[in-house]
């Protein structure tokens, strides 16, 4: 009988011995790895200036939505790119008149660092209107224009805002894309069996025309 355990416990002590054994040898002999890695991105920049006469602002800062646009700052005469002495306020305002013509460069800046797409629209503001005609034209850069553009070179329209510059037609690069658009004012005086109309809108003397310019821009996809 204590043969018989004797046994019995040196057949568990070696089950034991050779369990322990497994354990140790396996974390002795593997192979172990480990990796890791990290990134980081920034927001792009989105910065889009608008305005006229160099004084651009920064449309695209939380809060500011205005801009600068001098359309009736230069008022030509009919015969070439002289100010018109012959139509002149008694004060500071600014005044037109039959025959009389002018035009303001709008300039679009994109300082972001995304391509964005633009687009420009005029309105009438005020009850009040002048029998004036508008158009606008994409131009290459700065410079005086002899005479008023005939409808050749421009489309004049009545309503200024049938006078607009679609967000598909043109796309500004990122960091320092620009792009320039001249737009136009005119009374014409040419216009048939008006006379009148022109000369009771001089009698009053007090009828004036708003015009609004907006410049939109979005992300180009």
């Amino acid at each position: 009988m204590r043969k018989h355990n004797t046994m019995r416990m040196a057949y568990a002590l070696g089950v034991a011995v050779m369990l322990s054994f497994s354990l140790f040898s396996g974390t002795l002999a593997r192979y172990a790895s480990s990796g890791s890695g990290t990134d980081m991105a920034r927001a792009a920049k989105w910065v889009i200036n608008a305005g006229t006469g160099g004084n651009l602002k920064a449309i695209s800062t939380n809060g500011t939505d205005s801009m600068s646009f001098d359309l009736f700052n230069k008022v030509l005469d009919t015969k070439g790119v002289i100010e018109d002495k012959r139509v002149k306020a008694g004060g500071d305002e600014t005044i037109v008149a039959p025959g009389t013509w002018g035009y303001v460069d709008l300039k679009i800046q994109n300082l972001s660092e995304v391509a964005a797409d633009y687009a420009i629209n005029l309105d009438a503001e005020g009850e009040s209107s002048l029998p004036l005609d508008y158009a606008i034209l994409k131009i290459d850069g700065f410079k005086n224009e002899m005479a008023c553009p005939d409808a050749s070179t421009v489309t004049w329209k009545a309503d200024p805002s049938e006078v607009k510059v679609a967000s598909t037609s043109d796309t500004l690069n990122h960091t320092d894309g620009n792009v320039l658009y001249r737009v136009y004012w005119k009374w014409d005086y040419m216009r048939a069996n008006k006379d009148q109309e022109d000369t009771d809108i001089g009698r009053n003397g007090t009828t004036t025309q708003t015009i609004k310019a907006t410049v939109k821009a979005t992300q180009a996809d």
